[in-house]
């Protein structure tokens, strides 16, 4: 072949047939790995070509053909979806039924099948990582999204319906005879509230400071739970912890859950709170009722409120006081305060 033919462009072929017919023409091009071992161009794999398309795709396109998570999980995107439905849905009707079926989904399919729970662990992870460790799971990125865009809009629902150890407390404390439980006495109350978001700063300084250093799951006792730890201390924790939840209501989420102490500080930024009226002034019963003590007459404490929908619902019922107008109440009130007081304790003779 002369020097200076160029293999890369198009060419005829003659072929001269034997005795001496007449001569066969064709028209050639190289193509494919001939072109590029021509052009002296690497060869690629369809893997590497492929790479090459995705990098010169658009936003859409490239979430088309290679999303972030890899494969969708088809049977575990619809199943979630279903769950987050449900959660709306008692969120938004305020149906006790449709809540404790969602509960018991939660426990059961995120819990205990799936271990599909959210963790603080996420956000150390997050915070070494980058959010790459959400991107990499669809599942786990439509958890992360519905809990903070409903946190951001109401507050903690998730810490409600979408946690399968909040789940599991509030089926602790439904099946719990009364005569077990205690109140924790308000001024300790009002002070231990903290110890979770002590727990948070120091969970977050270590994985800034010292990201080696893991502490979270002595702080998450549902890692033991729903993935069977093997370590004698965690499952102490455990248990101990349970029991708390069985004497005082949703202890863990008081005094304990990191992750509700990072929620609770987000909602402070929700603006659909719940709505007070001005009989709460003088009426008690949501305050007993709240399972976090997030309430005290008219004022909620908003981070702490984990969105049971337990004082809402007792509005739209008008249970306790809000059942009569106010203008009765402060008559009853002023007719109260009327009564003389009447001392019927006989005198005592000298």
């Amino acid at each position: 072949m002369h020097p200076d033919f160029d293999i890369t462009q198009p060419f005829t072929m003659i072929y001269h047939t034997p005795g001496g017919g007449e001569d066969v023409r064709v028209d050639y091009s190289v193509t494919g790995v001939g072109l590029t071992l021509a052009r002296n161009e690497p060869v690629l794999s369809e893997e590497e070509l492929f790479e090459i398309r995705v990098a010169n795709a658009g936003f859409f396109e490239r979430l088309s053909i290679a999303p972030p998570w890899g494969e969708t999980p088809w049977v575990d995107v619809i199943l979630l979806s279903i769950l987050l439905g449900f959660v709306l849905a008692a969120f938004l009707s305020k149906n006790s039924s449709i809540r404790w079926i969602t509960l018991a989904i939660t426990l059961f399919y995120l819990g205990f099948h799936k271990d599909g729970f959210l963790s603080v662990s996420h956000i150390t992870s997050m915070l070494k990582q980058g959010p790459g460790v959400f991107t990499s799971n669809l599942p786990t990125l439509m958890i992360v999204s519905f809990t903070v865009i409903t946190t951001l809009i109401w507050g903690r629902v998730f810490c409600s319906s979408l946690c399968p150890f909040g789940a599991l407390q509030d089926f602790i404390t439904r099946f719990t005879p009364k005569r077990l439980k205690f109140q924790m006495p308000q001024a300790i109350h009002d002070r231990a509230l903290y110890i979770k978001y002590g727990i948070l700063a120091l969970i977050l300084t270590l994985a800034l400071t010292s990201p080696e250093i893991s502490i979270f799951q002595y702080f998450e006792p549902f890692g033991t739970v729903f993935f069977f730890s093997r370590s004698p201390v965690l499952w102490a924790i455990l248990i101990a912890i349970l029991l708390a939840c069985v004497v005082v209501e949703r202890f863990y989420c008081r005094y304990v859950c990191p992750l509700g102490a990072a929620l609770g500080v987000m909602s402070l930024l929700s603006p659909l709170r719940i709505k007070r009226v001005p009989q709460c002034t003088l009426c008690k019963v949501c305050e007993s009722a709240c399972p976090t003590g997030a309430i005290r007459r008219e004022k909620i404490d908003f981070k702490e409120c984990v969105r049971c929908d337990v004082c809402e619902t007792k509005l739209i019922k008008l249970a306790g006081t809000c059942r009569h107008p106010m203008e009765e109440i402060t008559r009853r009130q002023r007719d109260k305060q009327a009564i003389p007081v009447v001392n019927l304790t006989p005198p005592v003779s000298a």
